[in-house]
């Protein structure tokens, strides 16, 4: 997208929501929170809906074929999922494994060179430490199963 262009690289990453002090990606920002779509109409504000269509389908591609090698870390997390379980939320939270953790403006970026993602970091890593910090398996469970099947099972009849 930025085509070697480090100043239109730049650019397009203060765009998408990228905080140069903590080199992550704002909450709500294009990146952070956004979908695919979102981010190939921030990054190609000129293509029409089949062009657009055709490079979600392409950056998705990239993403799935590409992005375990650069996924990112959240900072707190664990503290916040064992407070919300704590707090009885686990009923209202979604946890999943799927991340769009990889962007052609990462390779050879010095500010993303000690990235060291991995697709199953919530199950190797996030998983056992909210074990240990007292959260239940049920809770979980709840997170990652029970809570995406209620939320995407078909409206009942009424």
């Amino acid at each position: 997208v930025a085509e070697s262009d480090a100043a239109r690289a730049a650019a397009l990453l203060d765009a998408g929501g990228l905080d140069p002090v903590t080199r992550r990606f704002r909450a709500g920002s294009a990146i952070g929170a956004g979908t695919t779509r979102t981010i190939a109409a921030l990054w190609h504000p000129g293509l029409g809906s089949e062009a657009l269509a055709l490079r979600v389908a392409a950056m998705d591609r990239a993403f799935h074929d590409h992005g375990a090698h650069h996924s990112v870390v959240i900072p707190g997390a664990v503290e916040a999922l064992a407070a919300l379980a704590a707090e009885g939320y686990t009923d209202r939270v979604h946890l999943g494994h799927d991340a769009a953790c990889f962007y052609d403006f990462m390779v050879g970026n010095p500010p993303f060179a000690d990235e060291r993602p991995d697709y199953l970091h919530i199950s190797r890593n996030i998983v056992p430490q909210l074990l240990a910090a007292g959260v239940t398996q049920a809770q979980i469970d709840e997170m990652f199963v029970g809570n995406p099947r209620r939320f995407f099972a078909p409206a009942a009849a009424g």
